[in-house]
């Protein structure tokens, strides 16, 4: 794909708008390493893996998952207070990314890390989530540097949809 895009046989990144709003955004956030995901699948797929425990918390906490989303990019940024994990999440239109905004609020202060079976607001001590456009926005500060790559690559119940 990357030689067809140099080429000129293939499209890039930078012509989906939608990616270019969250590289923006990201760019702006002061992001220095970032992972693109697409295709991201839903907590059913994942839950194949959970205990019966596990299944009937998520269950529960059914209505504090996200709406499905067309493409996540996540990225770490410093600051003078130190570290942040920033996710751009995108979605169909502004009237879903806006909804979903205090979903993942509720999500953030009331759930927990299937990989690590530790509550997300220990993990993140102060978060700000909001929606520009067709993209719902988190900055969340954070001690552990890494902890944006272990939730892609742990594939963790944060970033699970509907």
């Amino acid at each position: 794909m990357l030689i067809d895009t140099y080429e000129g046989q293939g499209n890039s990144l930078a012509d989906d708008p939608d990616q270019v709003l969250a590289a923006r955004e990201m760019d702006s956030l002061g992001v220095y390493s970032a992972v693109l995901i697409r295709d991201a699948v839903g907590y059913e797929t994942h839950c194949v893996y959970c205990t019966e425990e596990q299944r009937a918390e998520l269950e529960a906490e059914a209505e504090h998952t996200l709406d499905e989303y067309s493409f996540l990019m996540t990225g770490v940024a410093k600051d003078a207070d130190g570290f942040l994990t920033i996710l751009v999440f995108g979605y169909e239109d502004q009237e879903v990314a806006s909804r979903n905004v205090p979903v993942f609020e509720q999500r953030l202060a009331t759930g927990v890390s299937i990989a690590s079976s530790q509550p997300w607001a220990e993990d993140f001590t102060h978060a700000e989530v909001w929606n520009e456009g067709k993209a719902l926005i988190a900055r969340l500060r954070t001690e552990n540097a890494l902890i944006w790559l272990r939730m892609v690559t742990a594939v963790d119940s944060l970033l699970w949809h509907k």
